[in-house]
């Protein structure tokens, strides 16, 4: 009786653990994106500093959990390819977006 629960009990754990992956990934990559725009927009380094603290704040980030995010991505090579691939095809996308119009 108790195997029966147990397989089904695992795999939602493992699934509710690849959502919140998922989640923080997905919430890394907006901020980074935005990251990225920000550094575009401005050329005043104390400017560009105050709208990260900005952005940060609407993401719950902060100097070292995003470097700590940062760095952690970065150790799986294929998965931080993957990260900045969708930075750029998003910002990319939001590019043409603002072309069109």
């Amino acid at each position: 009786m108790q195997k029966s629960i147990l397989l089904p009990l695992i795999s939602f754990l493992m699934l509710w653990s690849c959502s919140f992956f998922e989640k923080d990934k997905v919430k890394f990559i907006d901020t980074y994106r935005e990251i990225l725009i920000i550094r575009e927009m401005y050329t005043d380094s104390a400017r560009v500093n105050k709208e990260i603290v900005k952005l940060f704040d609407k993401y719950s980030y902060d100097w070292d959990s995003f470097t700590e995010d940062y760095n952690s991505y970065k150790e799986d090579p294929q998965v931080f390819m993957e990260i900045m691939d969708s930075v750029r095809e998003r910002n990319q996308r939001e590019l043409n977006k603002f072309r069109l119009k």
